[in-house]
């Protein structure tokens, strides 16, 4: 009988690659993903949230025109390269920004408006029933903003003059889900170059009572876009109390969601008196915030 010889050594590589295989295969690992914690911990507090938002129109109104407001700052800060990195949390980068709204209209004013130096936004808020034109169906609200002639916004390298914006914004019918979009033309601070620009989003609210105070809270995506393409991502945050005996608050943090750095933080702190209408006045600090530690990403099972 012919005897052949064998490698063992192969033979035994051969087997331990097999089997790793197989142990692989059949406990199907995947890595730890290194945000889940985070984004499943959000989204459990928020199920377990019983009470609903409660705005009332004007207050859904002024909140939508905050958010164009504060879009169209996160724009800049892409047109505008250099201009987060000009300001420090001492040092930021300041405007002035209100928000007055009744239940139908409002307007959104930034550095006193367009022809001062800032913008001017207008406010039109129409019930799903009147926009579809079907009695009776409650959907949510319609929000539609535009921007007045004259419009723009400073940055670190001039001015960007805002053309032809126009925001489409939503409430669903139990105001826990907001999303917004709008388009417009920004005008180079240097080139003088017309340069399509546009933003959407999603943001979750949901409330929840705190020392005895009935608060809104709202967490969410955003991205910018350039000719239509995605071009920076934002997260945003935001607190609001309605005033009861004249301690109304609003605040709002969006930051840059980037690679590698390039950190860029937006918060806005506003707040009111006013009890008959949805009335915040406050300043926008735009800053690079302190660095994150890094997150330690889990190594892959071999």
């Amino acid at each position: 009988m012919k005897t052949r010889k064998y490698n063992l050594s192969a033979i035994a590589m051969g087997v331990a690659l097999a089997i790793g295989s197989v142990t692989a295969a059949q406990a199907g690992q995947v890595p730890g993903h290194p945000i889940a914690d985070h984004i499943l911990g959000a989204l459990q507090q928020e199920n377990l949230r019983t009470d609903l938002p409660t705005f009332n129109n004007s207050e859904r109104a002024g909140l939508a025109g905050v958010e164009s407001a504060l879009s169209i700052i996160a724009a800049k800060a892409h047109i505008d390269h250099t201009f987060c990195q000009g300001g420090t949390r001492d040092k930021p980068f300041t405007y002035r920004l209100s928000s007055d709204a009744f239940d139908t209209d409002g307007v959104v004013t930034l550095d006193n408006g367009a022809g001062f130096g800032g913008f001017s936004l207008n406010v039109h808020l129409t019930p799903s029933a009147v926009d579809l034109g079907i009695p009776k169906l409650t959907l949510g609200t319609r929000v539609d903003v535009t921007a007045d002639d004259g419009s723009a916004i400073r940055g670190s390298t001039g001015f960007s003059f805002i053309k032809d914006y126009e925001g489409l914004h939503h409430w669903s019918n139990k105001d826990n889900i907001f999303n917004d979009s709008a388009d417009w033309v920004f005008t180079d601070a240097q080139s003088k170059k017309p340069i399509p620009y546009g933003e959407r989003s999603i943001k979750d609210y949901f409330k929840q009572v705190v020392e005895q105070e009935s608060w809104e809270f709202d967490w969410g995506l955003e991205k910018v876009l350039k000719h239509g393409y995605p071009v920076t991502k934002w997260a945003e945050l935001s607190w609001y109390k309605r005033p009861d005996g004249g301690d109304g608050r609003l605040k709002v943090i969006k930051q840059v969601v980037r690679p590698r750095g390039g950190l860029c933080q937006i918060v806005y702190q506003a707040s009111s008196t006013d009890e008959d209408r949805f009335s915040y006045s406050g300043k926008v600090k735009v800053f690079v915030p302190e660095i994150i530690p890094p997150v330690t990403t889990p190594t892959p099972p071999q």
